[in-house]
Order: C-alpha cells, then sequence, then structure tokens
C-alpha cells in the first residue's frame, strides 16, 4: 500500500508538472498609475504700497540768492514704492500756511522724481518738475512694470524770482510756512 500511495504521489507529481509546461499562464493586466484632477487658479491682487523716507523737508531762504534763484533740496531715496504691475504715483498738497493768516501758494513748490538707489525690477519715467497741486493730485511719475521695493528720489524747489520777499513779517506772525504733501499710488 504504501507503493501505491507514492506510485500515486508521484504520477501526481509528474502529471501536474506536465500540464504546467503545457498550459499558457494566464496574463496579469497592469491597470497602470491612477490619477486624478485638482482644478488651480491663481488670483492676481493688485497691490500697492509707497512710503515717504526721512519725510521732513525744509527750504530755508537765508540768502539774496535764495531769493532770487530760489532753493532746492534734494531728498535721496525719499519714496519706497512696491507695486504688482504697472503704476502711477501723483502728487498734491494744500497751499502753505504760516501760523498767522499768511499764505504762499503750493505751486510755486515744484517736486521732481528720478531714479533712486534700489530699481526693484522697475524702470519709472518722471513727469519731470511738478507744481504741487492744490486741487487734484498730479502724476510726478509711472512706470510700465511692476517694483518691488523701488526707491525715488524727489527733489524740492521753492520759488524764485523773489516771489517770497514780501512774505516775511517782524511781528505778528511766524515766518515758517507748512503743508503736507501726500504721495499717492495706484495701478495704471
Amino acid at each position: 500500500m504504501k507503493k501505491l500511495i507514492l506510485t500515486t504521489a508521484i504520477t501526481l507529481v509528474a502529471f501536474a508538472g506536465a500540464f504546467a509546461q503545457t498550459t499558457t499562464p494566464t496574463a496579469h493586466v497592469n491597470p497602470g498609475p491612477a490619477t486624478a484632477n485638482a482644478n488651480l487658479s491663481v488670483t492676481i491682487n493688485p497691490i500697492q504700497s509707497i512710503k515717504v523716507n526721512n519725510g521732513d523737508v525744509a527750504l530755508s531762504y537765508s540768502s539774496t540768492d535764495h531769493y532770487k534763484n530760489g532753493v532746492t533740496e534734494e531728498r535721496p531715496d525719499h519714496l519706497t514704492v512696491y507695486s504688482t504691475g504697472a503704476f502711477q504715483v501723483n502728487v498734491q498738497a494744500s497751499d502753505l500756511v504760516s501760523s498767522g493768516t499768511e499764505t504762499i501758494a503750493a505751486s510755486g513748490i515744484t517736486v521732481t522724481a528720478a531714479n533712486g538707489t534700489t530699481n526693484g525690477l522697475a524702470s519709472i519715467e518722471s513727469e519731470g518738475p511738478v507744481e504741487l497741486p492744490t486741487t487734484a493730485a498730479s502724476l510726478i511719475f509711472s512706470s510700465n512694470e511692476g517694483a518691488v521695493d523701488r526707491n525715488v528720489d524727489v527733489t524740492y524747489k521753492g520759488a524764485g524770482g523773489d516771489d517770497y520777499l514780501n512774505k516775511y513779517f517782524k511781528t505778528g506772525s511766524n515766518n515758517v510756512y507748512k503743508t503736507v504733501v501726500t504721495y499717492s499710488i495706484e495701478a495704471k
């Protein structure tokens, strides 16, 4: 009986081996990588910022030449701007007033923009000397591209031609005339 079992087992193993060699193995289909989609959007929002550096500007008339030719104060890197995309910078002020009742027309003061020490990607187009406007802001410079911390020099020039000759008063009035100059930035 042992021989019969052993013979049967050997026959079965041989039969299984022969069957394995004669049959074609079934192919396994690889489905490949699985995929899924996401919808991506990028929103570019307009951001403009402007900062005045060293904000106190003083034009002092202290010689006959100053009254004749005017007074100039150069402010290197006076403005720092940041803008996503093209932009323009405007300027505006009110007339200068003393602590008394005397005034000096803001239009007697001009401001001129020029490239500062840091270009910050943008090149600027200066409008040249711009008289300080009082009714609506005036363009001082612009750029057709965005700016990252772009520095801009500003030169202030007070009127010459003896325009302020009669703005000094010995008594009854302070001889310092003041205003606030406002710079604004907007998308172009």
